[in-house]
Parts: structure tokens; sequence; C-alpha cells
């Protein structure tokens, strides 16, 4: 799954004719345009979008906790970690990847085990507000299966 939406940089040094803007400016850039200035310390998440080893752990827990139910992720949540993945030390970095992972994998098979209790959750604003961008297709790629296999 890949996130299709933009992320919120801010500018390291001017956009140096790749983005418009200066050193200082926060901008929304598509993911593969921001994971280029971060790689290339151009620009970095604003503090409030950095996703931490942490932060990850809280969500897990947050997560297993809830049985038939999701907790609410933002739409940009993957695209974040894994741009926050980019400037943690390599001591970190794997354990992050794990913890997303694993994260994904358990998403994954609530919202399967949602979506194939209940088709219709595919129209629930409600249900659709708590996933991802790249979950939210994931639900719609589901509702057509079980559309033409039933």
């Amino acid at each position: 799954m890949v996130y299709l939406g933009v992320v919120r940089v801010l500018l390291l040094k001017d956009g140096g004719g790749i983005i418009s803007g200066k050193a200082g400016d926060a901008v929304e850039v598509p993911l593969v345009i921001a994971e280029y200035l971060i790689k290339h310390e151009m620009a970095a998440l604003p503090s409030d979008q950095v996703v931490t080893s942490e932060a990850l752990d809280g969500v897990i827990m947050n997560e297993g906790r809830l049985v038939n139910d999701l907790a609410a992720l933002p739409k940009d949540f993957y695209a974040r970690a894994m741009l926050s993945m980019l400037v943690v030390g390599a001591r970190v970095r794997p354990i992050m990847e794990v913890q997303l992972n694993n994260l994904m994998a358990l998403r994954k098979s609530k919202i399967t085990k949602l979506v194939l209790e209940n088709p219709d959750l595919v129209k629930d604003a409600g249900f659709l507000g708590k996933l991802t961008e790249e979950e939210e297709y994931y639900v719609r790629e589901l509702a057509e299966l079980i559309k033409h296999g039933s």
C-alpha cells in the first residue's frame, strides 16, 4: 500500500529548484518528495509530526486493548512513521521497522475481520475516519472482493 497524499515538512534550506520555499517554511509535498528532501537534509518533519518508537509502542498497546474496534489513526500516520525512521539512529530504526510491521499486521487483521463480519462498514464514515489512507484503500478493495465473491 502506498500513501498518495501530501505530508508537511519544514524546509531546512531554500527549495533549490525542487520546490518553492525558503529555509524555515512549512510546505506540503508528496511523500516521495518529502523522503528525498529529508534524506538530503533539505527538510525535516515538524516536531509534532514525528512518530517515535515510544509513540509506536503506545499505538500498538492501545490497538491491542481494543478487541472489536480500531483506534483512530491520522490519515498520514504510516507515511509520517516511515519518514521518521529516516532520521532515527541506526540502533532504533530496526526496532521501529518491527513495531510498524506489527502494527500494520494487527490492524490489517482486525480490519479484515470487521469488514468480513459487516461489509457495510465500507460506507460507515465513523469506521473510515479511523483508518489511514492506505487502510481505506485496502477496505475498498476488500469490499469489492466480497461483493464480487458473494
